[in-house]
């Protein structure tokens, strides 16, 4: 399906879950409720983005305003502006996050308290709101000040349990695949790298014979691209033998490494080879050395390397783990498996 058909498709399924559940809005006064329509708004930003959200919530609430019990009115427009306010506040803080590479559904405490200041900023909105809407139909503005208090305090409470809500329904409609998960970025290379071990020491390349490499003065382990219709298995073998003319006897497949650089993306599975034959030879892109393993991290390494290479000194089972960077720079990583 073309991807803009089904983004607007998206968004008119959360559009209609909003409306759904502003049905379900609990009135405790009339101008202090809990409604569970921020729930539509959240996952549409996480999902689609917060324009998307924008969308939403201004449709949302121009639909949940011409359905309610006064109908159009001159302050129509004035309370439609709170739902919109939260797809801003929260959308933009998620955009802001997602482009450090950091996925807030994925760092709780931060989904919470952007939800919560979300809601909070909704609430002075809805407040003003109240207040603008009693001054220009020229009615009593004193139960405003009276009921701002339980007004606060309502929404820490709905944004802290439509968080709790939210956040399982992301993980589930992304492991289901029933919607993009706009986070993951498409992947372009799928690489191997190695590390042979021998007397408590690992083979590095030190890769400093090329001009224009992204490793460029760095100390790295074997590896290279897969090539079309090769294995990963096949792969670690012929590399080990193009830069190393070592032949790989014995193997084990420690894990999958995500990279994510800005606009690219990069699976590297991750092996260490316990046994091999023949003689070092000479790599045509750096130097090769065994260096002990408890010298390797004084070396000019990727930080990202640090994090998996302390995985495989402590001989941990088969793991998964995310590498965020920008430029050289590592911003974040998760350990997935």
């Amino acid at each position: 399906m073309n991807k803009t058909i089904k983004r607007i498709t998206g968004d008119g399924l959360m559009l209609a879950v909003y409306i759904v559940l502003s049905i379900l809005t609990i009135k405790i006064t009339p101008n202090l409720q809990i409604a569970f329509t921020s729930l539509a708004i959240i996952i549409t930003c996480v999902v689609y983005g917060f324009v998307d959200g924008i969308v939403v919530a201004f449709l949302g609430s121009f639909v949940g305003q011409l359905t309610s019990t006064y109908g159009l009115t001159i302050t129509t427009p004035i309370w439609m502006i709170p739902p919109i306010l939260r797809a801003v506040v929260f959308g933009l803080a998620y955009e802001l996050f997602l482009n450090h590479g950091v996925r807030l559904e994925n760092k709780k405490i931060l989904f919470f308290i952007f939800s919560i200041i979300a809601g909070l900023v909704v609430t002075a909105a809805n407040t003003l709101a109240i207040w603008l809407d009693a001054v220009i139909l020229e009615m009593p503005v004193e139960f405003v000040v009276v009921e701002t208090v339980l007004r606060f305090v309502s929404s820490i409470l709905s944004s802290i349990a439509m968080t709790l809500l939210s956040i399982p329904i992301i993980f589930a409609l992304q492991n289901a695949n029933l919607i993009d998960d706009r986070n993951k970025k498409e992947v372009k290379e799928e690489t191997v790298l190695a590390y042979i071990e021998k007397d408590d020491s690992y083979l590095l390349l030190y890769r400093n014979k090329k001009k224009k490499d992204i490793n460029k003065n760095k100390w790295v382990g074997i590896g290279g691209h897969l090539e079309k219709d090769e294995t990963p298995i096949d792969a670690l073998k012929r590399e080990i033998k193009e830069e190393t003319n070592l032949d790989v006897i014995d193997y084990e497949y420690k894990g999958i490494v995500h990279f994510n650089n800005e606009n690219y993306s990069e699976i590297m599975h991750l092996f260490v080879v316990k046994d091999y034959s023949g003689s070092l030879g000479e790599c045509d892109e750096g130097e090769l050395k065994f260096v002990p393993k408890n010298e390797i991290f004084n070396l000019p390494i990727w930080e990202g390397d640090k994090i998996f290479l302390q995985y495989l000194f402590n001989n941990e089972p088969f793991f998964e783990l995310e590498l965020n960077y920008k430029g050289d720079e590592l911003l974040s990583y998760e350990r997935i498996k």
